[in-house]
């Protein structure tokens, strides 16, 4: 006799066995062929530019959906009862294996194709649904139906019987029936009260959520995610259909903004297509007014809030060649200020405004022990226990500190004033920690979004201009009353060193103005820091950082400033170009010991990297005067931040 191993080796080589295992292995794998011809054509969609190609792959898309969900033999009909055969547990693990590999946004799309819009990412239930979904969309038929014959009401016990347990126990809880009622409670409790829907309860049920999933959701979604990542926050907050039929029958009209198409649901909102119908100046910002106005005075009030913009989506191949103007469009998307401006907790802010209070704390005393003449001495009175020559020889960091935190109280005065002429909220600021600066500024938060982008420009302008000018007075009155001091009265000043002072070609030059050419030597003096009056200390150090301050990077006051001037597209692109030029300068700087550009590059790039929250009115840019400053102000960052040859 044969070893039984042996015999099984023999049996397992049988053609027809073969055969019969290729056949299953076939059937097996046929759902991921189908997820992954379908993952194929979904990213040909996404990254197409071409109207033409969209609709023809959106044909295929639809097509191959449709032999997915549709194949002969899965179930009969009759009569409520659509007698689906249950998915095998291999079958089912293979279908959600398959899912998980899958990119998080396809995982959304087939969630949201089911109608699943939390955020549990729950594929076993997504499967079920989907699975189960012809019975459940017949079961929703009951409740239309008075007094449902004994014939069709039996179909729907077994029918309902048929649904996997997980969804009868969640139908029965959310229908307010107990646990342990049975299957002709749960069919009589539909067919008598006409207000459950079955689908209402086990999905969401939203006349325009019904475009949550598809393609062109998908594909118009991640254009507001990338370019209005504040809006998209808003998701769970977004106006319900109920609400955005009010605002488009209720709240607009022909003679303020003509409609184009129906309501278009994107993450965290919808977009109303439609033209500005008002004429004359300041048009688009009217007619916000109007209908800002007839929402302060509805139901919507404090629940919707509007923004007029630029069209996210990228212009197709076929517009750009007729050269067609980019199309605006109003935002509508729920209120929550938390969410949207991400506002921290006061807990946390007070932790990172300590930590820059202490950092600038230790940078000026610092100043001080940097003075090797200094700092015996504060060594030999500490030693002494002399705690009256120690406060005396530390007393001029107090002025470098008072004067440092002055310029920085001024420059936040100045924001929080043009808000308020503006009449918008801001959060309080974020003193931002440096060990190269002290500080190297605040983080001063949008709280409720400006008017338009003029007001967004003069505010973010207004706290680095005044901040310059204080900063500039400081260091020429610093520089002014150093000029007649001795060597005695200027060894006991405290110092900076001298490759700090060399890295801003606009403050070291006038340091060299008053003090003489070639005080900060060629870069390579064995003089390690300079004596420097406590008002030029903070002068020079204010110039550093409001210039920081104005670099286009995120929402910083460069950034919004960027924002206001050139939209949000190309402040991407200009952002991107800053942030690898920044680079490349820290980097060549670090050879020179500062590290000043390089640290602050890695706390925008992972603190301020996305694009500030929209303005009202996205359509209408500054004026020429303010764009002519801004260019200004970019060639005194220029001067400030570029070091000295």
């Amino acid at each position: 006799m044969l070893p039984s191993k042996k015999k099984i080796s023999q049996f397992d080589t049988f053609p027809e066995l073969e055969d019969l295992r290729k056949e299953k292995m076939e059937e097996l794998a046929a759902p991921l062929k189908q997820v992954e011809e379908m993952q194929a054509l979904c990213q040909k969609y996404y990254a197409s530019t071409s109207s033409v190609e969209k609709e023809t792959l959106q044909r295929q898309i639809e097509q191959l959906d449709k032999e997915t969900m549709g194949k002969p033999g899965h179930y009969v009909v009759n009569s409520f009862d659509i007698r689906r055969k249950p998915m095998s547990e291999e079958e089912f693990e293979l279908r959600y294996e398959t899912l998980r590999k899958l990119p998080k946004v396809l995982q959304q799309q087939f969630l949201y194709r089911n109608n699943i819009l939390d955020d549990k990412m729950d594929l076993k239930k997504g499967i079920m649904l989907e699975h189960w979904d012809d019975q459940i969309q017949l079961l929703d038929q009951i409740r239309f139906i008075d007094n449902l014959p004994e014939t069709d009401f039996k179909d729907a016990v077994q029918g309902f019987e048929a649904l996997p347990n997980e969804l009868k126990t969640e139908l029965i809880l959310k229908i307010n029936l107990p646990s342990d009622s049975t299957s002709e409670q749960v069919i009589s409790a539909l067919n008598n009260d006409g207000t459950v829907k079955t689908v209402k309860v086990l999905r969401e049920d939203d006349t325009y959520g019904a475009q949550v999933g598809t393609m062109e959701y998908v594909d118009r979604s991640r254009h507001v995610e990338d370019l209005l990542p504040s809006l998209a926050l808003l998701e769970n907050v977004c106006p319900d259909s109920e609400e955005i039929d009010f605002f488009v029958t209720e709240i607009i009209d022909s003679k303020t903004y003509a409609l184009r198409s129906k309501p278009e649901r994107v993450v965290g909102g919808y977009y109303v297509r439609g033209y500005n119908t008002i004429q004359g100046d300041d048009a688009n910002s009217k007619m916000l007014d109007i209908l800002n106005d007839r929402l302060s005075q509805s139901q919507l009030s404090g629940r919707v809030q509007l923004f007029f913009i630029q069209d996210p989506t990228t212009m197709t191949d076929e517009e750009a060649d007729m050269e067609m103007a980019e199309e605006t469009l109003l935002f509508v998307a729920g209120v929550e200020p938390t969410l949207m401006y991400r506002k921290s907790e006061f807990l946390t802010k007070a932790t990172v405004s300590a930590l820059g209070a202490l950092s600038m704390l230790f940078f000026v005393l610092d100043t001080c022990e940097m003075n090797h003449v200094t700092f015996s001495k504060i060594k030999e009175a500490f030693e002494n226990d002399n705690m009256e020559q120690f406060m005396q020889l530390t007393s001029s960091a107090v002025p470098v500190g008072l004067s440092l935190l002055g310029t920085q109280c001024v420059h936040e005065a100045s924001h929080r004033f043009v808000a308020w002429r503006n009449k918008f909220d801001i959060g309080l600021p974020n003193l931002v920690p440096s060990l190269q600066l002290g500080i190297t500024g605040a983080i001063t938060p949008l709280a409720s979004p400006p008017r338009n982008f003029m007001a967004l420009f003069d505010f973010a302008i207004a706290g680095p201009l005044a901040g310059f000018a204080v900063s500039l007075a400081l260091l020429v009155y610093g520089l002014n009353e150093m000029v007649p001091m001795d060597l005695v009265q200027q060894i006991e000043l405290p110092v900076l060193p001298i490759n700090l002072l060399r890295s801003s070609a606009l403050g070291g030059n006038i340091i060299e103005y008053f003090l003489g050419k070639g005080v900060l030597g060629n870069g390579s003096s064995s003089v390690p820091a300079l004596p420097m009056h406590p008002f030029a200390i903070s002068g020079f150090l204010g110039l550093i950082a409001n210039a920081l301050a104005l670099l286009p990077l995120g929402h910083t006051d460069g950034g919004r400033i960027c924002l206001a001037m050139f939209g949000r597209r190309v402040t991407w692109i200009i952002k991107a170009f800053a942030t690898v030029s920044l680079c490349i300068a820290g980097f060549i700087a670090l050879v020179k010991s500062s590290s000043l550009l390089l640290t602050y590059t890695a706390f925008a790039t992972i603190w301020q990297r996305e694009l500030e929250a929209p303005v009202q009115n996205e359509v209408d840019y500054v004026d020429n005067g303010r764009v002519l400053i801004g260019f200004l102000m970019a060639m005194l960052v220029a001067l400030t931040l570029l070091p000295m040859l």
